[in-house]
């Protein structure tokens, strides 16, 4: 299994407790100088499976290839040609499922103690996104299929995260939430002998440290997250085997399938002294200052103090509807709403559809752990009613 190590760097933004403590004052907290943490994981097998590839597009000449089957069709009926490079212009279309996937790994720092960190990441990615790329082909390409000039375009991406340490009895959970890159920076990500490279990127984005336990308990954080890496899109990569095949009539022999090579980073961490975060987690936006929207199967997750009792409440103006969540061992509190629930509650707060624009409501997120009282988030979202 390839492997990869996190980037990430938190800057914290204020010091002192967050939230309110009823009844007796909390004892003071050692807040633990700048930590290095070392995230080892393998994203690329999630990017690959989420990733789908809908249409190709490749301009052959007087000939356009929407599919992928179209595209190797018709390059396999013509093996002579084969025996040359063929070079198309190609918009790929691809599509990016909207579950949520986990990618697991291990976390150690030497500062933090941390020896036999476990590390957990929950994300989800949703998105159709539009690249442009030119693709050659043929027996004289040293991956039979390459791709070139990939131009890039960007993917929200939402996540979870837990590090834990059973010897040192501590934890610590949050979110990353932002812009992907994706095919940023090819010629440095990729190498040359990968194919259907694709890189991925998250360069700075939002962090928000929302809950720690043992040792660093009463500890909370904010800052930036950065990561690279790269994955393979299953679609190219199934037309190097049929090549291979027609390689191997010819009399040419096969080779094998290069993988792709992994990137690497850092995490680094600053904390500050607070009782508990709370960030609206999904829907994420779909673009630099966007709006999330909150769909049937899709709505809102909150990520906070693990075991916090949520109540999220959507609001168009006066008007408003409130349903309540409990936070998970993970610190997040998933609000789903039906088909019909989500109607239903629209017509509560007066939020109406105009022709093909949504309506623009506030979420609120207000949580409680225990007898401390979090404060309250809030973000303007969109419904897909």
């Amino acid at each position: 299994m390839r492997k990869m190590i996190i980037a990430m760097t938190v800057v914290v933004t204020s010091v002192g407790a967050v939230g309110a403590q009823v009844g007796a004052a909390a004892p003071a907290v050692t807040v633990p100088g700048p930590a290095d943490l070392v995230v080892d994981a393998d994203w690329t097998p999630v990017l690959g499976d989420v990733v789908d590839m809908n249409s190709v597009n490749c301009r052959d000449g007087a000939t356009t290839h929407k599919s992928v089957n179209d595209l190797e069709t018709a390059l396999s009926s013509n093996p002579v040609r084969l025996l040359n490079v063929v070079s198309l212009e190609c918009k790929p279309t691809l599509a990016v499922e909207g579950k949520v996937v986990n990618i697991t790994g291990t976390a150690k720092s030497d500062s933090l103690g941390f020896s036999d960190g476990v590390f957990k990441l929950k994300c989800s990615f949703r998105a159709n996104l539009s690249i442009t790329v030119s693709i050659e082909a043929g027996l004289k390409v040293p991956t039979l299929i390459a791709l070139k000039n990939l131009v890039s375009s960007q993917l929200p991406v939402a996540c979870s995260f837990t590090a834990t340490s059973a010897a040192k009895g501590a934890s610590l959970s949050g979110t990353i939430e932002g812009l992907a890159n994706v095919g940023t920076k090819a010629s440095e990500q990729c190498s040359p002998t990968a194919v259907a490279c694709v890189p991925f990127s998250l360069d700075s984005v939002t962090v928000t440290v929302t809950d720690t336990t043992g040792s660093l308990d009463g500890l909370v954080g904010s800052g930036t997250y950065s990561y690279a890496d790269t994955f393979q899109l299953t679609g190219i990569t199934d037309m190097v085997d049929k090549f291979n095949a027609t390689k191997k009539a010819m009399g040419l022999g096969i080779r094998n399938r290069p993988r792709v090579d992994p990137d690497q980073g850092a995490m680094k961490l600053t904390f500050a002294e607070g009782a508990g975060k709370s960030t609206i987690l999904r829907p994420a936006p779909l673009k630099t200052g966007g709006q999330g929207i909150v769909a049937a199967g899709e709505g809102v997750q909150v990520a906070t103090v693990a075991g916090a009792k949520c109540s999220i409440t959507l609001a168009n103006g006066a008007k408003k509807s409130t349903l309540t969540a409990t936070a998970s061992a993970d610190g997040v509190a998933v609000l789903g709403y039906s088909a019909t629930t989500l109607k239903a509650t629209a017509k509560k707060i007066g939020a109406v559809k105009r022709g093909k624009t949504l309506p623009t409501v506030t979420v609120t997120a207000a949580c409680t752990a225990g007898t401390t009282v979090i404060p309250a988030v809030s973000e303007k979202v969109q419904l897909a009613i």
